[in-house]
């Protein structure tokens, strides 16, 4: 049963009025993770279990997120067309911005925060920048760039917008400057079939989830050469749709049910250490999207391959 603090919020939600409850206490290396029944559920590492965060109420497509510098969090949600604003004082959610008449957030994926301030978001054929303060929308990839299936994007040291492309014949990693509006390819085939996330690695290089045919794979991308490296394979047929660094040189990575990611009842929370996979919790819901809060979390004392609840941290 959902406690009280996500069912009244829910309800004074429609009635109109304020909401103002405490939110579940966040430690360093907790993960947040909208889900596709309507919440956001607060992971807590060091002993395997979750809790209710805040509620989304009928949004059950969520897909990424990403924390305003105020500490709010703004969240893709796919199928309504908008960004939700989170607040992280109160757990109220409210429409940051939406698709206006351009088509602009006609397909929201994913989110990052630009080196300008801004919000930038991968949204199917296009890459859109939100102002922060007044939600205001421009599209910022060249006309007729055709980086179809913009599923991923993260904003690099270097001042550019690092994206993934999933769509066959367009699959790959590209770079994209949000101010002249260029772009190039990062890495385009070898390894790359059908890339789905990308996430900036301590040493400056991409860890990249693909799926090759049958099963999904990590890839390491060196973002200079575009030379390609696999480091984890034979992940089965499920798809990756959300990776997040932590503070111990580590990744988390979200995993659904390949062809199921904005429908999935069923997800599970991976953790990579640069060499083993663990998984640390298979969820009754899907997931898509996760922030870790930032700090130093518990380390790892044991790692597992891909499969059941293995690898607790401790």
């Amino acid at each position: 049963m959902k406690s009280l603090r996500i069912i009244l919020p829910a309800i004074f939600a429609l009635l109109g009025a304020p909401v103002c409850f405490a939110l579940p206490t966040t430690h360093p290396g907790d993960v947040l993770l909208p889900t596709m029944d309507g919440r956001v559920i607060l992971f807590h590492p060091e002993n395997g279990t979750w809790e209710d965060y805040a509620s989304l109420g009928s949004y059950t497509h969520p897909t990424g997120i990403v924390r305003e510098p105020s500490g709010n969090f703004l969240i893709a949600e796919k199928a309504a067309r908008v960004i939700l604003r989170l607040d992280a004082t109160t757990g109220a959610v409210s429409i940051f911005a939406q698709e206006d008449n351009q088509y602009v957030l006609y397909n929201p994926e994913d989110l990052t925060l630009g080196p300008d301030g801004a919000i930038y978001v991968a949204e199917a054929n296009d890459v859109a920048r939100v102002d922060p303060v007044t939600g205001a929308q421009a599209l910022v990839t060249p006309p007729y760039s055709f980086w179809l299936g913009v599923v991923g994007i993260r904003a690099g040291a270097d001042g550019l917008l690092y994206i993934v492309s999933e769509t066959q014949g367009w699959f790959g990693v590209g770079w994209l400057n949000p101010t002249a509006r260029t772009w190039g390819h990062v890495s385009q085939n070898g390894l790359l079939v059908s890339p789905l996330q990308l996430e900036f690695q301590a040493d400056g290089s991409l860890l990249v989830a693909n799926w090759d045919w049958n099963t999904t794979e990590l890839l390491r991308i060196d973002p200079s050469t575009g030379a390609q490296s696999t480091l984890v394979a034979g992940l089965d047929e499920i798809s990756i749709p959300g990776i997040a660094r932590d503070a111990n040189g580590g990744d988390y990575l979200t995993a659904v049910p390949w062809l199921d990611e904005y429908t999935a009842t069923t997800g599970k929370l991976l953790h990579f250490d640069g060499a083993h996979l663990t998984t640390l919790a298979d969820f009754p819901f899907g997931v898509h999207g996760l922030y870790v809060f930032p700090g130093t979390p518990p380390v790892p004392t044991k790692s597992s391959t891909w499969g059941g609840i293995k690898g607790k941290y401790r």
